[in-house]
């Protein structure tokens, strides 16, 4: 993402095919990488100089099955940067999920990876979420920490 003028981010495939963000272009993609290889990312200024930081995050995938809906994580954010985790719902299962954290600064952010759909919306600062999943595709759980060395653990059962 940018900070002073605006910037721009695409992300190009081994082949030299573009990806698709969900989101449209803009300063920040988020998606799916199809393969393993080499990705081009491609950040432009759009207004004048921009000065921006790349970070690129790779969720650790979440496994529940319909006889075993629940597990947790417990972990320590080594930065203020979000801890990202990925489960896989179907639409009309009901996803809950409770982060238990010391410091109360510490929130969830948790939307569809396909279609970028907010279901707890980073500026609502949730640290507890329900509620049936509109759609089928994987959905990621950002455990968003205050500052780095924030201690907490994630419970998610999905129903």
């Amino acid at each position: 993402s940018g900070a002073g003028g605006g910037t721009v981010v695409r992300v190009f495939r081994p082949d030299g095919g573009e990806l698709a963000a969900p989101g449209g272009v803009g300063p920040l993609w988020t998606g799916r990488l199809p393969l393993s290889g080499d990705y081009v990312v491609r950040v432009r200024a759009t207004d004048g100089p921009a000065g921006y930081t790349l970070a690129v995050q790779i969720p650790r995938r979440v496994v529940v099955d319909r006889e075993n809906p629940s597990t947790s994580f417990a972990g320590v954010a080594p930065s203020r940067a979000p801890v990202d985790y990925l489960i896989k719902g179907e639409r009309g299962r009901a996803l809950d999920v409770e982060l238990r954290t010391v410091d109360g600064g510490t929130h969830l952010h948790i939307y569809g990876l396909d279609d970028g759909a907010q279901l707890a919306p980073l500026a609502d600062r949730w640290q507890r979420f329900g509620a049936p999943l509109p759609s089928t595709q994987d959905y990621v759980i950002s455990v968003v920490p205050a500052g780095g060395g924030a201690r907490y653990e994630l419970l998610v059962t999905l129903r």
